[in-house]
């Protein structure tokens, strides 16, 4: 019998993997596996919560792995943000 076979391995929660995502202490390399085993997993949450800090705390890495695609809660940030620019080149013209 295969060793790996053997050992019983108690997954993490999603829970306290998130809470370990969102808080402090991950390098690059670590977010970077975690988010390859989320993907494998099909952790929909987990790969979420990582893109987001990869592109808050790390953008190069995050450019590597993702190219240009933005993680889901940034769209609607960006969508704001825009409407607000034009609002503003708006503001100034006679209506």
């Amino acid at each position: 019998m295969n060793k790996k076979q053997s050992i019983p391995i108690k997954p993490l929660s999603t829970d306290r993997i998130l809470e370990k995502v969102r808080g402090e202490g991950l390098t690059e390399k670590g977010l970077i596996a975690l988010h390859h085993n989320a993907v494998r997993l099909h952790a929909l949450d987990v790969v979420e919560a990582v893109e987001i800090k990869l592109w808050a705390e790390f953008p190069r890495a995050a450019k590597k792995l993702l190219g240009d695609r933005k993680p889901a809660a940034a769209a609607p940030l960006e969508a704001v943000h825009a409407a607000g620019a034009s609002e503003s080149l708006h503001a100034g013209e006679p209506g």
